[in-house]
């Protein structure tokens, strides 16, 4: 069985700069969480439906939880991988 990294090179490092730098304050870093594990669904009924595709298929590359693991903010990280041929398509 082929398995796949959890994050890519570049990701691994801003991951580990943002876990460093949070180290002491309580919040937590969590990688590649689907939108709709951190936003509620209800926000689905006012999305069309090309909005209720992306809802249901894009993921925040980096969200930081508090010390009661409530979200506090998401971050995009468009490192070199964004640029790819293939990432484009």
């Amino acid at each position: 069985m082929k398995v796949k990294k959890l994050l890519n090179t570049s990701e691994v490092i801003t991951y580990t700069q943002i876990e460093k730098d949070l180290f002491e304050s309580g919040y937590r870093i969590f990688p590649n969480l689907p939108l709709k594990d951190v936003i509620d669904n209800k926000i689905k009924e006012s999305l069309n439906r090309q909005g209720k595709k992306h809802f249901k298929s894009s993921h925040f590359d980096f969200v930081i939880y508090d010390k009661v693991f409530s979200p506090v903010f998401a971050i995009e990280f468009d490192g070199p991988i964004h640029n790819t041929f293939k990432q484009k398509e």
